[in-house]
């Protein structure tokens, strides 16, 4: 796995052009909302990827290899930074307008919402992106809640030309082993080669630490999970592969 890719995407539309920028909206990075950084910088190219709000400086460290640009500031705070020609669009799912390739007219600044764990949405996207932007347009990704990363990998799509309707879903993800089941509600798009799209160390990342790290994030103990992002990096780096151990993935088409 690389955390980089070629500077420019390989749109089928050589007019679309567009910066990805996701605003941390946690108090710290978690380790599963770094792996979907980590995705998003694969789908997008690490030149075409902003990270905002990231607060500790040992985060920045860690996601200096993912994205051209990480700011402690908000977005909100860094707006004026955005060319005045380019068009800003919130990907917000209480949004009435869906998103379209008709967006995508000049420079385009796509922000993302980097919320962990909340479902149905509870509509911070709304409160402190949408409504705190002087020009973004909301824009929604259809009526299922995606991931942070299938929500940029559906936008890339739509950037190159793609409608919604055409961008195969999945709609909740099982994921089985000899200890039991854990359900991940979210809806999953597909690939051109019709796999999921979903971070590398995600599902082993669920099924084995996830319950470990909630317990260390309630007790207050967020501390080493700067050296754990390391650790995860490094691995994912040198020896991922692409078979996920003892589990078996049921897939609920829409």
């Amino acid at each position: 796995m690389t955390t980089t890719a070629p500077s420019t995407f390989p749109f089928r539309n050589g007019s679309c052009r567009a910066i990805f920028v996701v605003e941390v909206m946690e108090p710290f990075l978690s380790p599963w909302l770094f792996l979907e950084l980590l995705h998003i910088s694969e789908i997008v190219g690490r030149s075409n990827l902003w990270i905002t709000r990231v607060r500790r400086k040992c985060e920045r460290e860690v996601l200096t290899p993912v994205a051209s640009l990480l700011s402690e500031k908000s977005i909100v705070e860094l707006e004026d930074k955005i060319p005045s020609d380019a068009k800003v669009i919130v990907l917000d799912p209480a949004a009435e307008s869906q998103l379209s390739a008709e967006d995508f007219t000049g420079l385009t600044f796509v922000i993302i919402g980097g919320i962990m764990g909340s479902h149905p949405p509870s509509g911070r996207t709304r409160k402190e992106l949408t409504l705190r932007m002087k020009r973004a347009l909301a824009r929604g990704l259809g009526p299922h809640q995606l991931t942070v990363n299938g929500a940029a990998y559906v936008a890339r799509k739509v950037c190159e030309g793609l409608s919604l309707s055409e961008i195969p879903l999945v709609k909740g993800l099982s994921l089985h082993t000899r200890y039991g089941t854990t359900e991940l509600p979210y809806a999953f798009p597909q690939d051109d080669e019709g796999g999921l799209v979903i971070a590398r160390g995600e599902v082993d990342y669920v099924l084995t630490e996830l319950e470990e790290d909630e317990a260390a994030m309630l007790r207050g103990r967020v501390r080493d999970f700067c050296s754990k992002l390391r650790r995860s990096l490094h691995h994912l780096l040198t020896r991922y592969g692409g078979s996920i151990r003892d589990v078996h993935i049921s897939l609920n088409h829409l």
